[in-house]
């Protein structure tokens, strides 16, 4: 394996949203704690100079980082979820 699809960084803002239980939670500084870890270890090799490597996996943060959900738990990847939304301030 070379690139891993994660992690999402989304922030869990929506109960109702169907990607909720994918990220780190609702809370941004455990988000952004927790998917610093997740990159440096997923992408570092240990004893490699500059720690990329034979045994790093690139990893691509995922989907609109701090985001959250669309307007009322709705998808941002189809049409009826097209309105983003920052709850908390996030953005």
């Amino acid at each position: 394996m070379t690139t891993a699809l994660g992690p999402q960084i989304d922030l869990a803002t929506e109960p109702r949203w169907m990607r909720y239980e994918d990220t780190f939670g609702e809370d941004k500084n455990l988000a952004i704690n927790m998917s610093k870890a997740f990159c440096d270890g997923m992408q570092t090799t240990e004893g490699v100079e500059n720690g990329l490597g034979k045994d790093s996996v690139v990893t691509m943060a995922k989907h609109w980082p701090g985001g959250g959900t669309g307007e009322a738990g709705r998808d941002a990847h189809y049409a009826y979820g097209k309105y983003a939304v920052y709850p908390g301030k996030n953005f």
